[in-house]
């Protein structure tokens, strides 16, 4: 109740504090990386330029405003900050009407935890930076236990990366491709890893690629990305205006997403956070629901009835989804109980791998569903808040 009055006054000061003309409403979007934060907005036909607005969350004690000219993004390391945000559109004539009032948490230093799961083994971001990890360790992918300062992890087939409060990224595994080349990367804010290649997005909103590129050539060029995902032969970018780019090769499947007709995710729109699977590449709309193309031979793009999604994760054949409400909902194969996600209650993350899934709960817990053949779900003692 406390924090509807609260976003409710928000919302009242807001409204007064603005001039509306007959501009339209721009929408903002904010995606939650780690301990990034990117907020896009819809451009304004009209608009000479945007004022963002925020307001401490969750008291909203002050309001503020940042004057972003013409620019309809904006990417930081929120540790340590919370706020509501709001955008207005605005040109010599007055403003528009208030976007859409959001919030983000940013997690105070060394409290973000996090979990990501691989081919047949999982890892865990703990609240103090380091990294533990269980399963499949053939390839040193597992050997985290020096790692420090950490604060957002990608697990691939045999890859495991690490990105560093620093913006650097440290690397393990068999590095075939170069696929672990990455002590030169700076100023990275996310990164991901598939099959044989890695993935970095920069802080202006460029990507930096290394591994095997095969068909995946197009990824260093793309600009204006906020999101990225590996999968195993295809690489997604979900740029500022919730539209998504996607480079790689089909040959395998036919079916990530690549093609351009209504198949494809070139007509996508809207999009929050994007998801590469082993088969399929997966998307989170604003509104809650979810779109998904690629090869169906599980059922793992039967998503189209789901709605209050917060969050997706797209495994080898089989996609999650978590809801608002924390419980989680499943597609795809599931001969090893990898979808039996049910009876998951107080999830904040999950993270679809190989052949198994992992839940990450609010209280730091872990739980875990599928494949254990080599300890890859061995996470019933872990507790990545401590």
């Amino acid at each position: 109740m406390r924090q509807f009055i609260t976003l409710f006054a928000f919302v009242t000061i807001f409204c007064n504090s603005v001039s509306v003309l007959a501009l339209d409403t721009p929408f903002l979007t904010v995606t939650t990386i780690g301990t990034n934060v990117s907020l896009s907005w819809t451009s304004v036909s009209g608009a000479e330029g945007y004022t963002l607005f925020y307001a401490p969350y969750p008291d909203a004690s002050y309001i503020g405003q940042i004057d972003m000219g013409a620019q309809t993004s904006l990417s930081f390391d929120a540790t340590g900050f919370s706020f509501y945000v709001g955008i207005t559109s605005y040109n010599n004539s007055g403003s528009s009407e208030y976007s859409n009032i959001e919030f983000f948490q940013g997690s105070t230093s060394g409290e973000n935890i996090m979990i990501s799961t691989g081919e047949f083994y999982t890892i865990g971001l703990k609240k103090d930076g380091t990294v533990v990890a269980v399963g499949n360790n053939n390839y040193g992918q597992c050997d985290v236990s020096s790692w420090t300062n950490i604060k957002q992890i990608s697990a691939g087939n045999s890859v495991t990366l690490g990105l560093k409060t620093d913006g650097t990224v440290v690397a393990l595994g068999p590095n075939w491709e170069g696929e672990c080349n990455t002590s030169s990367w700076t100023d990275i804010m996310q990164v991901s890893t598939g099959g044989a290649l890695t993935v970095g997005l920069k802080t202006d909103g460029t990507v930096k690629v290394v591994g095997y590129i095969g068909t995946n050539d197009e990824v260093s060029s793309w600009t204006n990305i906020k999101q990225i995902s590996a999968g195993w032969q295809h690489t997604v970018g979900l740029k500022n205006d919730g539209t998504v780019v996607v480079d790689g090769s089909a040959s395998n499947y036919y079916n990530i997403g690549i093609m351009t007709d209504s198949s494809g995710v070139s007509l996508w729109s809207d999009i929050k956070q994007v998801a590469a699977g082993g088969s399929c590449t997966v998307g989170l709309k604003n509104d809650g629901t979810v779109e998904a193309v690629g090869n169906n031979n599980y059922g793992q793009c039967d998503v189209s009835s789901w709605t209050n999604i917060k969050q997706i994760s797209a495994g080898n054949v089989h996609t999650i989804g978590l809801k608002s409400d924390g419980t989680a909902v499943a597609v795809g194969d599931n001969n090893y109980g990898q979808c039996d996600v049910s009876a998951w209650v107080d999830i904040k993350q999950i993270s679809a791998g190989g052949y198994h899934t992992i839940g990450l709960k609010n209280d730091g817990n872990v739980v875990a569903v599928g494949k254990n053949d080599i300890g890859q779900c061995d996470v019933a003692f872990w507790d990545l808040g401590q």
